[in-house]
């Protein structure tokens, strides 16, 4: 038992590290991506009838949730009380989730209408928000196994170094959506110039 939890460890502290690694080119990502623009990169892609219901993802295999406003309500508040079980409250890992979800949720609450529900998150349409908060769902569980945050003083200051860097990196991009990781205070507006949540955090 004890030797299959340290290689499991092992496994997880290998990835991480080459996570890591990734950064060290975040700039040149960074620097070669475009800045979203209205209705280019946020906008829905889901087809919509004259009502504003939505008809359609327009992705395979991914059909239409007729209830996905109270479905992503529901699945943040179970993500948020889950993510608070067994994970320590410094854990970045933690923070992130928390950060991101509170989020959704206070989105979820305020916009009624899907499209600007989907453009106002920023990270796909709402089928899709969905099953990342299934997968969000499943890693908690699995990251209270793996324990990432149990590191040596070593590892530690490496994930720092990293951590710092991709912030330092996200805030000279000057990005609206990445204050939200960031927890730098914001308000958050639709495409259409509708304030849609203030992050207070």
């Amino acid at each position: 038992m004890f030797v299959a939890r340290a290689v499991t460890r092992t496994a997880f502290r290998s990835t991480a590290v080459r996570q890591l690694s990734i950064a060290r080119f975040f700039d040149k990502v960074v620097t070669e991506s475009h800045v979203a623009t209205p209705g280019r990169v946020y906008t829905s892609y889901g087809s919509f009838d004259e009502y504003g219901h939505k008809t359609s993802t327009n992705i395979v295999g991914i059909t239409v949730e007729p209830n996905a406003r109270q479905v992503i309500q529901d699945q943040a508040r179970e993500i948020l009380e889950e993510v608070s079980r067994g994970i320590p409250e410094t854990a970045q890992y933690r923070i992130n989730v928390e950060r991101t979800y509170r989020f959704r949720l206070k989105c979820a609450q305020q916009i009624e209408d899907i499209a600007q529900l989907e453009e106002a998150i920023r990270a796909g349409q709402a089928e899709e928000l969905i099953a990342q908060g299934q997968n969000e769902l499943k890693l908690i569980r699995e990251m209270r196994k793996w324990r990432p945050w149990e590191t040596t003083p070593e590892e530690l200051k490496e994930h720092i170094e990293g951590a710092d860097y991709v912030r330092q990196t996200l805030r000279n991009r000057a990005c609206e959506h990445t204050e939200v990781f960031l927890g730098k205070p914001m308000k958050v507006t639709t495409f259409e110039g509708k304030q849609a949540v203030t992050e207070s955090k």
